[in-house]
């Protein structure tokens, strides 16, 4: 529900922000200012949940990185940091490619992620009878497959249609890899130590958000805009080849991953 939720803002806010920005280019910051409702709704109406405070500090944290060094843990932390990865480099180069390179308009160019946002509503809004027939790191794998696909292909669309059908395989692949992940991430802890790695997990994805565009950049001026695709689209298979790899194995079955020993009493 929350990624549905959120793709619904996806819906409806980029192909408005594209109009807005042929009126003027800094009319769509104007739609920053909406936060400020927001916060005061949150304020209002959403209750500050009870806080268990821990004792001892350290033997927390010991017992958070216990559980965090497991591979089963970690690759749960890569899907995330892959995710933000994937997608945080190819919205911030796609509209230079669709606007320089093949000659969208701005508004056809917002146009785009509206697409996207489909694509992840309606796979998202079916997950929970996906997972009852498929194991979800099975559905995150394929997931990942389709969008290094997607992002392989884009250098050598022709059109606005083929980009029209890649942004919307791209979208349902999202669907599947945002709220498998966060499904994954809270039931791989126990609810004493859950708050810790959901910390953790953040703080990667976040660090990914923030290189992501930069590898890019660094891409775009050693070459090309078209090329910062497909280098992220074999980033995308590598990891489906590892990820194939460590569940062959039998790494990634949840049984696999035990809690700790000592788990910490509040």
């Amino acid at each position: 529900m929350k990624v549905f939720v959120d793709r619904a803002g996806t819906l409806f806010f980029p192909p408005l922000a594209g109009i807005m920005g042929v009126v003027a280019w800094q009319l769509p910051f104007v739609l920053y200012g909406l936060a400020i409702p927001l916060a005061l709704c949150v304020i209002r109406w959403v209750p500050e949940p009870e806080i268990i405070k821990h004792k001892r500090i350290l033997p927390y944290f010991k017992d958070v990185f216990s559980l965090i060094r497991r591979v089963y843990c970690l690759t749960i932390f890569s899907i995330s940091s892959l995710r933000h990865f994937l997608q945080v480099g190819f919205f911030t180069y796609l509209p230079i490619f669709a606007i320089n390179t093949m000659g969208i308009s701005v508004a056809k160019g917002g146009f785009l992620f509206t697409l996207y946002a489909v694509g992840a509503m309606l796979t998202s809004s079916q997950l929970g009878l996906l997972a009852m027939r498929f194991q979800r790191i099975n559905l995150v794998i394929l997931a990942f497959a389709i969008q290094g696909v997607c992002l392989l292909i884009v250098p050598a669309v022709p059109n606005m249609l083929a980009l029209i059908v890649v942004m919307l395989f791209f979208g349902l692949a999202n669907g599947i890899i945002s709220p498998s992940h966060k499904s994954l991430l809270t039931q791989s802890a126990p609810g004493k130590l859950r708050g810790g790695v959901v910390s953790v997990d953040r703080v990667l994805q976040n660090i990914c958000k923030t290189v992501s565009p930069l590898i890019a950049g660094f891409i775009l001026a050693l070459s090309r805009v078209e090329m910062v695709f497909p280098v992220l689209g074999s980033i995308a298979l590598v990891w489906v080849i590892g990820a194939l790899a460590l569940n062959i194995w039998g790494y990634l079955q949840p049984d696999k991953e035990l809690t700790p020993k000592t788990a910490v009493s509040p």
